[in-house]
């Protein structure tokens, strides 16, 4: 559970530390402008990365293996790297200081950790002893990935999503296989990303900078070399080679099309992968979820490849729900096209039986899936939910956040806070009723399929307003809940006995389900869906202190 426990630190940390950034970052000026290389067209604060880096570090510190050589050599070269980004960001350096800077750290870290790599195993059949170019060629691979991830940095939300994407597959790779600390750092540098994310997806309310991504980027080159990524049938870099396939791609195909061309590999241009597929008309938000179904896709072939008996058809669920929902985006923008727009219109008619619906029934959708969604909850208290101390403490930052909800209900921060602290209590309330919902029972029905039945009510509904009200150009648009939903959905790859231990497969449908109800409150009734938070602070409390009475009084 300290995995768990830094992750959700470091998630509130970073989560609740940006607003100050952002508003920092304005008043010294730190603006990033639009310009003829930018995408955006307003001005965004650009070291959002400074909260990143102080929410990892403070989690570190509390909850970090001090004793750890390869903790302590990863987070000294990191911040190193960091000042260099920060330095960058305040007054733009040469890039070949910047690059002397990434020298200094990829020496220091490697030098505390002691991590290198020696060998490279080709496809099992022939190893080359690297020797002597041991240590520049593991400087050049942390360089080499640093700097991918800086050029990945081009849209809102991208660069930060696909690390986040790859720390999940490196943390779960590392559990399989025993690497404790490497799980610890993906844990913990994952929430710290994820908090920064929320702010970051488009339209972004801030960007990274260089402090972030040469951070995010280092400490991910650096967990690659922790342990031995090998098997049979791979050479030693081919899982992070597979699961980093997207930056490092880019970065190749970027430096030799400048080099070839006479340029300086450094120079920066609109000719990155993403600058592409915007190029080829997919949009911003489209082109993000597609480089994160890319990345997903490649990461589950990496763990796939090593760990498939263990996972058998369980794990194809990721790939399989994430190509419907980019099967379903494709279409509605293909329907979206003004060449066709007006041919669809013609020859999809609504249904001849939606006629027979009342606007006041379509009305009323939105309230009766809240009332459901509070009755989902409050199931809670009929099944006398308790959790374990873990559990308590998670529950108790969740309050905390919920009363930050009602305090700052009247500013302009409130939206932007209430889907990400709602969806993150409903997903601890449904996590802590499937752990005790099995031996209870509301009369001859057991609780278990109650829950399911109103769950699968929840969801039909939410389905059939999205049919009825026409929502699938606009609803779920946002890359970041698209990203949410990946990020659910792929807890089912976890090693099948924690996936059954933990009921994760329920977890997460229930938790898509919920989070789909919160998105369409939040789009059509902002004010009547407060009082799923008082719900929502109500029920966390009530399992709170049911556990506590549990532990101390029975």
């Amino acid at each position: 559970m300290l995995n768990f426990y830094s992750f959700v630190l470091a998630l509130a940390t970073s989560f609740f530390l940006m607003p100050v950034i952002i508003k920092l970052a304005t008043r010294l000026n730190l603006i990033d402008k639009p310009g003829e290389r930018k995408v955006h067209t307003q001005a965004v604060p650009r070291v959002g990365g400074v909260a990143v880096v102080i929410s990892f570090i403070f989690a570190i510190l509390l909850l970090g293996p001090a004793s750890s050589p390869v903790l302590k050599g990863i987070t000294t070269g990191a911040l190193i790297v960091a000042m260099v980004g920060l330095l960058d960001d305040y007054s733009s350096l040469n890039p070949y200081i910047k690059f002397f800077g990434q020298i200094v750290a990829g020496s220091v870290a490697l030098a505390i950790s002691g991590l290198s790599i020696s060998q490279i195993d080709i496809l099992g059949l022939y190893k080359i002893d690297l020797g002597w170019a041991s240590y520049p060629f593991t400087l050049l691979w942390i360089i080499g990935i640093t700097n991918a991830v800086n050029l990945m940095d081009g849209l809102d939300g991208l660069a930060a999503g696909i690390v986040s994407i790859a720390l999940f597959f490196l943390g779960l790779i590392g559990y399989l296989q025993g690497h404790l600390i490497l799980v610890f750092i993906s844990a913990t540098l994952l929430g710290s990303t994820l908090g920064f994310l929320k702010y970051n997806a488009h339209p972004a309310s801030v960007f990274m900078g260089d402090v972030g991504s040469y951070f995010l980027g280092f400490i991910l080159s650096m967990l690659t070399l922790v342990g031995s990524f090998k098997s049979a049938a791979v050479m030693a870099l081919a899982l992070p080679i597979t699961i980093l396939g997207l930056p490092i791609l880019d970065t190749v195909w970027a430096f030799s099309r400048r080099i070839l061309s006479g340029k300086n590999p450094f120079s920066p241009d609109k000719l990155h992968i993403h600058h592409r597929l915007m190029g080829l008309g997919l949009g911003h938000g489209l082109t993000v979820m597609f480089m994160y179904g890319i990345a997903t896709f490649l990461g589950m072939i990496a763990v796939l490849s090593v760990y498939q008996y263990q996972f058998k058809e369980l794990s194809l669920l990721v790939v399989g729900v994430s190509m419907v929902f980019a099967a379903f985006k494709l279409v509605t923008y293909i329907r979206n096209r003004p060449t066709l727009k007006s041919l669809f219109k013609k020859r999809f008619s609504p249904i001849p039986v939606s006629i027979f619906f009342s606007l006041r029934l379509t009305l009323f959708l939105p309230l009766i899936i809240r009332n459901l969604i509070i009755v989902a909850l409050l199931l809670n208290i009929v099944v006398l939910t308790h959790t374990t101390i873990e559990g308590i403490i998670i529950g108790s930052i969740l309050v905390a956040g919920l009363l930050y909800l009602y305090l700052t209900s009247k500013t302009v921060w409130y939206e932007q806070f209430m889907m990400f602290v709602l969806f993150l209590s409903g997903a601890f309330i449904i996590f802590t009723a499937e752990q005790v919902i099995d031996p209870v029972f509301i009369g001859t029905i057991s609780a278990e399929v109650f829950s399911n039945v109103l769950y699968s009510l929840i969801g039909f509904l939410i389905l059939f307003n999205i049919v009825v009200k026409q929502l699938s150009g606009n609803f779920l648009s946002n890359p970041f809940e698209f990203f949410i939903l990946l990020f659910v959905i792929s807890l089912n790859i976890l090693p099948p006995s924690v996936v059954q231990e933990f009921h994760l497969a329920a977890v997460s449908i229930k938790s898509i389900i919920l989070f789909l109800g919160y998105r369409l409150l939040l789009e059509y009734h902002l004010q009547r869906s407060r009082r799923i938070v008082y719900v929502s602070f109500g029920v966390i409390l009530f399992t709170i202190g049911y556990s506590l009475y549990l532990m101390w009084v029975v």
